[in-house]
């Protein structure tokens, strides 16, 4: 947690094997949305560390096989657009920044004010002594701190006594890095500001840094060091002022996945909480006051509701209104006279050719929401209807795909699905059968209208329902129900005039 920013990380359920598929999101709730959570990337693996300030948050990823030596470093910072009433990333891809080294245990990552640092520890045959035969201990190597300066890391001379430190965290104007002592307490040397010259103080914390319950867990609550540890059945919340370790807060420790951060006004705790008979897990999140230690009520968090503002996309509807009525007055010089009624079938009426993209729309539809696990608002969010592109990502996808399997279909048989359950078919203007130049045509229209559907309603002010596709690539999706009745009704006529 950072200003009003809280960040987490959660891993999917997607299966082993789907290594280039995202698994890991990047989730956030914001100060001005208190309770609605967003994803606002997804990453294919855990990242090793996260950390935040202010309304950035940093990322550091494990050394890869191609690159064992570094860490890559990622910077993302949201923003507030009060139109949506959404935060949203800038950039959407993210910052990357200088590598960290791949060599060594990543101990501890933390930002102040002044960027982010970095705590590179021994090796673990080196922290737990397995080379002392080899080495005295003042010929152990311990751990690395480093500091981005500009782009580059730099390293900053540590005290002897924090050799083996284990773990780091930030303060608004520093960082504190924690390390055992001799008898396995904690040690907290504290260091403020970038310069090099600066004193570092360190103090004795009488609390374990390690046990059988796991690892005390320190941050930054309020400006001052504090710190969440595991005592008897509950997680307690202290700070550490005046050499003292002064409890503020005790909890009981949740069964469930949980975990506590400081805040500029005490802390917050977030937990997930399991479904019912089944059904999808739930987030919560509490905030602890700096007073008194008083845990508020559990809020349930939410995913944005669907819609992207109300007044924000006016001006983008007018421009799309007036784009539709001057196509209309380009394409009606364009198809004047190229459909000839004597020979082309009659146009297939508005209701079954709707009821025809409906069906082809869900081919790809139900393929998408299954392989890449998205709901069907998700789905229905298209380009058009939001300010944030990369919300409207699986709406793009579905669009690409629809128009990729009708063109293939419309191309080879003249027909999609829709069409053949509906009676329709694509011919020529002139009655002919479609080819592959007018399936083409189609296909790149037929993405702008399902981009932006209302350029549908130029059908509207056609008399043969024929869409700007149709006119351009000189093309009619016929009604062959009716043609078959006609050819009938002509072969009726035929019998009753006789030879």
């Amino acid at each position: 947690a950072a200003s009003d920013n809280i960040w987490w990380l959660v891993r999917g359920e997607k299966p082993a094997e789907w290594e280039s598929v995202a698994d890991v999101q990047l989730m956030h709730v914001g100060g001005h949305a208190p309770t609605v959570m967003r994803s606002l990337a997804e990453h294919a693996e855990m990242p090793e560390a996260i950390a935040a300030f202010g309304d950035s948050v940093w990322l550091v990823f494990p050394p890869s096989a191609a690159a064992p030596h570094r860490r890559e470093v990622l910077v993302r910072s949201v923003q507030w657009n009060p139109a949506t009433r959404l935060h949203f990333v800038v950039p959407l891809a993210g910052d990357v920044l200088a590598s960290l080294p791949g060599d060594g245990d990543l101990a501890g990552f933390a930002v102040d004010a002044t960027g982010p640092w970095a705590l590179i520890a021994a090796s673990q045959s080196e922290r737990f002594g397995v080379r002392r035969e080899r080495a005295s201990a003042a010929e152990v190597r311990g751990a690395t701190l480093l500091r981005l300066a500009g782009n580059a890391w730099e390293q900053v001379e540590m005290p002897a006594q924090l050799r083996l430190a284990r773990g780091l965290a930030s303060l608004q104007d520093g960082v504190v890095v924690i390390a055992p002592d001799a008898d396995g307490n904690t040690l907290l040397g504290r260091r403020t500001g970038p310069a090099s010259d600066n004193p570092w103080s360190i103090a004795a914390v009488p609390l374990r840094l390690e046990d059988g319950r796991g690892i005390a867990r320190w941050f930054n609550s309020a400006g001052r060091a504090a710190v969440s540890y595991s005592d008897a059945a509950d997680t307690v919340l202290a700070y550490w002022r005046d050499k003292r370790l002064l409890p503020w807060s005790r909890f009981g420790t949740p069964t469930s996945p949980f975990f506590v951060s400081g805040s500029d006004d005490g802390a917050v705790l977030l937990r997930i909480v399991p479904g019912v008979d089944g059904g999808a897990p739930s987030t919560e999140l509490a905030r602890i006051s700096e007073v008194g230690g008083a845990i508020g009520a559990f809020e349930k968090l939410t995913p944005p509701g669907f819609g992207a503002g109300a007044w924000i996309h006016v001006p983008l509807l007018g421009m799309i209104v007036m784009s539709a009525l001057l196509a209309v007055a380009f394409v009606r010089s364009m198809a004047a006279g190229d459909l000839d009624e004597k020979i082309a079938p009659p146009s297939l009426p508005l209701d079954r050719r709707i009821a025809a993209l409906l069906i082809d729309l869900a081919i790809p539809g139900v393929a998408i929401m299954i392989v890449f696990k998205v709901s069907l608002t998700e789905l229905l969010l298209l380009p058009s209807w939001t300010v944030e592109i990369q919300r409207a990502v699986p709406s793009m996808i579905l669009i690409a795909a629809t128009c990729l399997y009708t063109m293939i279909t419309e191309a080879a048989f003249g027909w999609t699905v829709g069409k053949r359950l509906v009676g329709g078919a694509v011919l020529s203007a002139d009655g002919s059968p479609i080819i592959f130049r007018q399936a083409l045509v189609r296909m790149l229209f037929k993405g702008l209208i399902l981009s932006a559907p209302i350029l549908g309603v130029i059908v509207l002010f056609q008399r043969d329902r024929r869409t700007i596709g149709d006119m351009v690539a000189k093309t009619v999706v016929a009604d062959l129900r009716t043609d078959v009745v006609r050819e009938a009704d002509d072969a009726d006529d035929s019998d009753d005039r006789g030879p």
